[in-house]
């Protein structure tokens, strides 16, 4: 017998995240006039505040929706900083996903945070250990030191 309760919510998830991520509402737009300041940064403290970002929204609403609304934004004033704008995206496609600081973040949370002999507090406190941990991760290894080794620069152009 199907959960058409879990299917309901899904489809709900699909249309909401494709209705975020939709060029025609301005909400990449409005991302990228508010996030403009970044154009002036550092390259590093740009890589910083650009995979943080993603890492803590996509906490609280959808993965797919989060990564459409940052990836158009890095791609902008990351070419323009000069950053290797391929492995930040990735990066912030797989930081996107990483979702387990709260029980809205993702399926993946949501199940972790129903186990009986879970308490909340130590779901929360390992939540965000992990994507903690994750971040540190993908941004030192991923993006700072193997980032022109999987993604030349001189091939992307």
């Amino acid at each position: 017998e199907a959960n058409w309760g879990i299917l309901l919510t899904m489809a709900m998830i699909f249309l909401c995240t494709k209705s975020l991520s939709s060029p025609d509402n301005g909400i990449v737009a409005t991302l990228g006039n508010a996030l403009g300041f970044m154009s002036n940064m550092h390259q590093t403290a740009f890589l910083i505040v650009m995979t943080l970002l993603p890492l803590l929204v996509t906490q609280f609403m959808s993965n797919i929706a989060t990564a459409s609304m940052f990836i158009p934004v890095a791609f902008t004033i990351g070419s323009a900083l000069g950053v290797n704008v391929y492995a930040l995206n990735i990066a912030i496609y797989f930081l996107a996903s990483t979702a387990l600081g709260t029980p809205a973040g993702s399926g993946a949370a949501g199940i972790f945070f129903a186990q009986e002999d879970m308490d909340r507090n130590t779901a929360y406190k390992y939540g965000w250990i992990i994507a903690a941990i994750t971040w540190v991760v993908v941004l030192v290894i991923g993006v700072l030191l193997l980032g022109d080794v999987f993604f030349p620069r001189s091939l992307a152009g």
